[in-house]
């Protein structure tokens, strides 16, 4: 595991969705999910590992976040999922 910092490119990433209003009319967390989804973003995470099916987990939400991205320059697709698709239960 690795510990991300939230870093200034981070933060102005995070106003970027925030003003898109990327989560619609839910209010509660969205910061929270915002710098999350920014941070990876900008970490080049391959995976954002999420239980957040009201927010995250949406496809729109997904799809818009990618478009943000890209039009800010991060061209690495931002893959959300919950954890338990990534494990291998035969393992």
């Amino acid at each position: 595991p690795s510990v991300l910092e939230l870093s200034s490119e981070a933060v102005d990433l995070a106003e970027q969705y925030l003003k898109a209003d990327f989560l619609g009319s839910a209010k509660l967390n969205i910061e929270n999910d915002a710098y999350h989804a920014a941070i990876a973003t900008v970490e080049e995470m391959d995976w954002l590992l999420s239980f957040n099916y009201r927010h995250l987990l949406k496809a729109r939400n997904i799809e818009l976040l990618n478009a943000i991205n890209m039009a800010n320059g991060y061209h690495k697709p931002l893959n959300i999922t919950v954890p338990t698709l990534l494990i291998d239960l035969e393992e």
